[in-house]
């Protein structure tokens, strides 16, 4: 329990810029219809979409990518496997595969957080410090949108 007291300033905080960078992504969703489709992507959205490609052969069962957006023939290899398996735990779990990145990248900035928290109370040791890091850190990570 003294862990967790310890450390709800650095959840909170985690909690509050996570919410904050989901606004963008809800809002496109709440805006879209029948005319307008949001793909769950803001940026790059043509490097997101060929993660939904890689996660659809995951879900179809497949282990090893296949290049599908080239008309020349290629070898499946076992490349881009942590999309592959996004997609096979989108199959077993029954879960949109956008929903699927987007928990994944939920999960994904929590280790983020976790290491560079523990790097910076290894590595600057004073409270203080530790908190102006991690601030810079998060709030450079995703936030550009509030420019």
């Amino acid at each position: 329990m003294g862990k967790i007291k310890h450390n709800i300033g650095y959840i909170s905080v985690f909690a509050l810029f996570m919410i904050l960078t989901q606004i963008p992504y809800l809002y496109a969703a709440w805006r879209s219809d029948q005319t307008a489709v949001f793909s769950g992507f803001l940026f790059n959205p043509l490097d997101g979409n060929t993660y939904l490609s890689k996660m659809r052969q995951g879900w179809e069962g497949q282990w090893l990518f296949e290049l599908t957006y080239s008309p020349e023939k290629s070898q499946p290899a076992f490349l881009f496997v942590f999309y592959l398996l996004l997609g096979h735990l989108s199959r077993v779990f029954h879960l949109d595969l956008v929903l699927t990145y987007h928990l994944a990248r939920f999960v994904a900035s929590l280790a983020l957080y976790a290491a560079l928290k523990s790097f910076f109370e290894w590595y600057l040791g004073e409270k203080r410090r530790v908190e102006v890091a991690l601030f810079w850190a998060l709030s450079g990570a995703g936030m550009g949108w509030l420019v």
